[in-house]
């Protein structure tokens, strides 16, 4: 769903699309291809203490924290489009994070817009089913338990239930998280798709900057070797593309 800078020529994180695999594009990638046994030094910048995050999970905050110190001040903009991965201890895949310039993006409104997952069908690429489990609301809530099975091109197709949060501000940003609900999501039929091990992913907005963050994983008894190459090791040389593509379909939509 972490620097050398080279440039890439790289899905799904949504979530949204978060198994993604990462294939050329026109972003500046900022961070080495690792083998998975190296790793990024701690980050200085700590997640604030706000009651939104009370009750995040561990990996929430793990993520949201190597987030916070790749993206830019809130307001300062970025000039082009970025791409950034690292590895974390024990996890077949890397972490990622793409940062993209909206120019007129309203953050309030891209968030909400996360929040109104039943909407993702159809707006969203790659997105084969939506459907929240809370119960429903006249208003967008602050958060929201769905189950989602997404598209992973050319590999297969992947299921879960996520929980999002609508976090609130953080360092300027409009934040919303994700995180994998494991009970139900390893009760899932896997015959209709790869079941998530690992899923959790960040939405940010600031003016004129949209960020989307992801880290996640299949089942090993879900997919074949092949699958499983893809959607670990190869992951990292083919998602900034289907990043970017998340961060256009949701921006679009917040300006309906």
């Amino acid at each position: 769903m972490a620097t050398s800078g080279k440039p890439n020529q790289l899905f799904p994180g949504l979530a949204l699309l978060a198994v993604l695999i990462l294939v050329p594009g026109s972003w500046r990638l900022t961070g080495p291809i690792l083998s998975g046994q190296e790793q990024v030094a701690a980050p200085e910048r700590r997640v604030p203490e706000r009651s939104a995050l009370d009750e995040a999970p561990p990996e929430v905050l793990a993520l949201l924290s190597e987030v916070l110190t790749r993206m830019p001040p809130a307001g300062s903009g970025v000039a082009e489009s970025q791409f950034f991965h690292w590895s974390t201890p024990g996890a077949p895949t890397q972490a990622a994070l793409g940062i993209k310039a909206v120019p007129g993006v309203d953050p309030d409104a891209l968030i909400r817009r996360v929040m109104e997952v039943d909407g993702y069908e159809g707006r969203i690429a790659h997105v084969l089913a939506n459907q929240s489990r809370s119960i429903p609301a006249e208003e967008v809530p602050d958060r929201v338990t769905f189950a989602q099975r997404i598209n992973v091109p050319g590999i297969t197709t992947v299921q879960h239930e996520l929980e999002l949060v609508d976090a609130g501000t953080i360092e300027g940003y409009r934040v919303a998280y994700w995180f994998l609900l494991d009970e139900e999501t390893a009760a899932l039929d896997p015959s209709q798709g790869a079941r998530s091990e690992s899923n959790v992913g960040i939405w940010l907005a600031g003016p004129g900057v949209v960020g989307y963050a992801f880290h996640s994983w299949p089942k090993r008894e879900d997919v074949n070797r092949i699958q499983w190459f893809s959607l670990t090791t190869g992951a990292t040389v083919a998602a900034s593309r289907i990043v970017e593509r998340n961060i256009d379909d949701m921006a679009e939509w917040a300006r309906q």
